[in-house]
This record gives C-alpha cells, sequence and structure tokens, in this order.
C-alpha cells in the first residue's frame, strides 16, 4: 500500500474504528442469543467436518471467527486493518477459541491454492477496488468441495417509505448515546466516491459478480433468526436501520455452471 491509494485510505479509516467497532450494532455481538442464532446459521450454511479450514476474511476484530473456532474449524482471520488484526488477536488469545490473525489484502490472499473448506465474507466487499479479482481469489484459496459465504447489507431503497425510514433512523441515533460510534463515517464515504469503490452492492449485482468469478450459487438467506436475536435487544434506531438496509447471506461453491441452467 503506496500513496494515497484507495486500499491505504481504506486501511486508515478501518483502523481508526477499531476501537469502536464492536461496540456498534450490526459489527458486534451483544448477547448469547446472538451467539446461539450465529453457530447455528452458521452450521446450517456450512457444515463441520474434523479438522475443516475456515478463513474469516474482512474479519475485523474476529467475531465470526470467534465462533467459527468455537464450532470446531480451523480458522484463520484476515483483514486489511492492523488496527482491527490487533483487536482480532486480542480476542483471540483471551478467549477458549483461538484462531490465526492475517494481515492481508482480499484482492491478493496469502495463501496457497486450495487450502480452506470455507470463506466467509461479512459486510466487506464495498471496499474493495476490483470485487471480482477478490471473488476470483476467494474460490482460488477453496477446496474443490469448499463452500463460500458472502453476508452482505442491501442498499438502502429509494422509495419515499425508505427515505423517510432513513430520516427517522438518523433522527433517533442522533439523540442516542450511540451517535459518537459513528463520528467520521462521513470520511468513509468520501472514500467510497473519491476512488469509485462499489460501496453497497446488489444482491443482483454480486451474484453476477459471483458467476463471473466462477461460482454457483446455491441459495439466498435473509438471516431472519440472526436479525430477530440482534434486534430483540438493540436501540430503537438500528431496529429501523434493519429495515431500511436487510442482510443477505449467499451461499456458493466453486464450478463454471450456472445452477439454473
Amino acid at each position: 500500500m503506496t500513496g494515497n491509494s484507495p486500499t491505504k485510505r481504506v486501511a486508515a479509516f478501518w483502523d481508526a474504528k477499531a476501537s469502536v467497532h464492536d461496540q456498534i450494532w450490526g459489527n458486534g455481538i451483544h448477547s448469547p442469543s446472538e451467539i446461539r442464532c450465529w453457530t447455528d446459521f452458521l452450521i446450517e450454511q456450512l457444515g463441520v467436518a474434523p479438522r475443516t479450514r475456515a478463513l474469516d476474511a474482512g474479519a475485523g476484530t474476529g467475531v465470526l471467527s470467534g465462533i467459527l473456532s468455537a464450532i470446531g474449524y480451523r480458522t484463520t482471520a484476515l483483514d486489511l486493518s492492523q488496527g482491527m488484526c490487533a483487536r482480532a488477536l486480542l480476542r483471540s488469545v483471551t478467549s477458549h477459541s483461538a484462531f490465526d490473525v492475517v494481515s492481508g489484502n482480499m484482492a491478493v490472499l496469502p495463501f496457497p491454492d486450495g487450502i480452506f473448506d470455507a470463506v466467509i465474507v461479512r459486510h466487506a466487499m464495498g471496499g474493495i477496488p476490483d470485487q471480482i479479482a477478490a471473488l476470483t481469489e476467494f474460490r482460488r484459496v477453496l477446496t474443490p468441495s469448499g463452500v463460500f459465504l458472502l453476508i452482505e447489507l442491501e442498499p438502502s431503497r429509494r422509495d419515499w417509505w425508505s427515505r423517510l425510514l432513513m430520516l427517522t433512523a438518523r433522527l433517533l441515533l442522533a439523540a442516542h448515546r450511540d451517535s459518537h460510534l459513528f463520528r467520521g463515517d462521513e470520511h468513509y464515504s468520501d472514500v467510497i466516491s473519491e476512488f469509485r469503490l462499489p460501496g453497497r452492492t446488489t444482491r443482483g449485482a454480486l451474484i453476477e459478480g459471483l458467476q463471473r468469478a466462477g461460482f454457483v450459487v446455491l441459495r439466498t438467506d435473509s438471516l431472519a433468526a440472526v436479525v430477530a436475536a440482534e434486534c430483540r435487544s438493540a436501540p430503537l434506531y438500528h431496529k429501523v436501520l434493519a429495515r431500511v438496509t436487510p442482510r443477505f447471506a449467499l451461499s456458493c461453491v466453486p464450478g463454471a455452471c450456472d445452477p439454473q441452467a
């Protein structure tokens, strides 16, 4: 990473957010019921076998890495941000579910071919300048029978009702004690705009990208149980945001054929 590159700017933003990342609803996990729901969801999507290896790419502070490790995966957490990696390493050494932590770029993964049985990416595609390059890398490091799980947020809709909900969420957040957690977020929007990064990408565009990278998309999921568990104890502003920008998961396998063909 040299100069004023998008990769350097994205890493710097997440370095600055690392200390508060897990306090933000939708990033961290705040209750035992959320842990149970994430555990059930990951086992359902990925399965688990003895000595299965998993890569949590764009892992942040290693929230999902810890759960994957507790399930039984030999897990590696990878993130571009040194600040996030430091937090993930702290989580690993202070928990009962240790995992490896590697600093690296998702578009140029520092791993040999076919080393992972599962690759998971959560809320991380928007800051990647070349999404196809990253998706191709994920396919490269998967075993032929591996599973790729992509979890993202839909872009907020532009109809009047969605705009009203978004305005309501912002007003609720401005009056909430959590408002300080989002200070500086406008800088990330500036980076997205300046370097024309993808930002939040529609489900259809991601599916097209996955197919171009050689994946077969097997199914989609709304993460309903995870979101419900999260919203039970979340503040009102987050419950509104969860309706405006719903999450989705795409479960994929390596292959060159359209699953509907």
